[in-house]
């Protein structure tokens, strides 16, 4: 290197950076916004599956109880009063608490006739 490569110009530093521009941070990387990568994460560890008939949707409400998720998605997934909530296939009460990763599904029974009722609850259906 030459002694006048070794001389900075006016305005920069020793290093050859210009003075005032932060050590040309264009080249730096960028720092990551952290609090928004662990927001992110912590959502993501809350997804769950949340069905009723033909509407699925992966929603953040592992950690919530089953009543809270049923008031949540009524509307949007025009869920029935008296519709039975399972997780693998197995019914779970209004105060049980999903866990992330679980799917809940919200069940009503429909298409049986009141004259077919007695028949299939003979049947043990």
């Amino acid at each position: 290197m030459s002694e006048q490569d070794q001389i900075p110009t006016e305005g920069s530093n020793e290093f050859g950076f210009q003075k005032g521009d932060g050590g040309n941070q264009s080249s730096l990387p960028e720092i990551p916004d952290i609090d928004g990568l662990l927001a992110e994460a912590e959502n993501a560890t809350k997804q769950c599956c949340v069905m009723h008939g033909s509407h699925v949707q992966y929603a953040s409400v592992g950690g919530q109880t089953v009543k809270n998720v049923r008031k949540t998605f009524r509307t949007m997934f025009n869920i029935p009063e008296g519709a039975r909530a399972l997780i693998k296939g197995e019914e779970v009460q209004e105060g049980d608490v999903i866990m992330p990763g679980t799917t809940l599904e919200f069940v009503k029974e429909s298409g049986i006739k009141g004259h077919m009722l007695e028949f299939v609850k003979e049947l043990g259906l």
